[in-house]
């Protein structure tokens, strides 16, 4: 009888027991913190889209900034909303008394239509231009935008740049019937880089010895205005015709400028 209670007893205190498995730790102060992995450090905005060319030629030099996005709004004009973009300005370019500023303009392809959905579509149908490689006998695809109508383009070319490419042209944007002149005629290039990430827009204004050296207005007799249109298309033509260096910059100077171009 002794012996069998002894026995239960000894299974009794077994089974209130906790096993060691299901004891918790007890952590001890003095040893030191696990090591834990380093949070992913993602790319800084500011990294994305930056870019770089050789100006020689063509400038002295250029500076670059990381522009601001521009959200749209009810306060916004409908060609200024556009997502946070690179954007460099080239220093010491012959060309100083004109509309525009010589720039060249780096987007995001991706937040184009979060932002301005012509900018999106601008940036399809330069897509599409760069596999036809057929400019219509519209306009051509131009950034950044503006409230102005593009009037003609012409010289057209298609470049390759370090690694993507587009179209170069010259064109004239109005907003009415403007004579083709030194103050707002632009060579302008359009492309994309090669992975389809990047919008690369050039604006660099150039001048010929035998166009109007201001803005003039076609004419205000509605009988000759009716004109106006056959005459973009034989200033278009005349323009296809010229020799690169009767322009200032040089046409060519301003092409391998355009090759030199490499976005990161």
């Amino acid at each position: 009888m002794t012996l069998l209670l002894t026995a239960c007893a000894a299974l009794l205190l077994a089974a209130c027991q906790v096993p060691a498995a299901l004891t918790p730790p007890v952590s001890d102060p003095s040893a030191p913190p696990e090591p834990t992995a380093p949070a992913a450090d993602p790319t800084p905005a500011s990294k994305t889209g930056e870019f770089s060319f050789d100006v020689s030629g063509a400038a002295q030099g250029w500076t670059g900034e990381l522009a601001a996005a521009v959200p749209p709004g009810p306060d916004r004009m409908g060609w200024e909303a556009m997502p946070q973009h690179h954007r460099a300005a080239l220093q010491g370019y012959p060309v100083t008394a004109h509309r525009s500023k010589p720039q060249i303009f780096v987007y995001p392809v991706a937040e184009l239509a979060a932002f301005n959905p012509a900018a999106a579509q601008a940036a399809a149908d330069l897509q599409n231009l760069l596999i036809s490689r057929t400019p219509p006998a519209g306009a051509l695809p131009q950034l950044p935008l503006s409230n102005d109508i593009q009037a003609l383009h012409a010289r057209v070319v298609f470049l390759d740049f370090q690694n993507g490419s587009g179209a170069a042209y010259l064109t004239q944007s109005n907003q009415g019937p403007v004579k083709i002149n030194n103050v707002n005629l632009v060579y302008t290039f359009q492309g994309l880089t090669a992975d389809g990430k990047f919008y690369v827009a050039a604006v660099l204004p150039v001048t010929h010895p035998n166009l109007p050296a201001a803005e003039q207005v076609y004419s205000d007799d509605p009988a000759i205005l009716a004109g106006f249109q056959a005459y973009l298309a034989d200033t278009a033509a005349w323009l296809d015709q010229q020799p690169p260096a009767s322009f200032t910059p040089s046409l060519s100077v301003l092409d391998d400028l355009i090759r030199s171009i490499r976005v990161e």
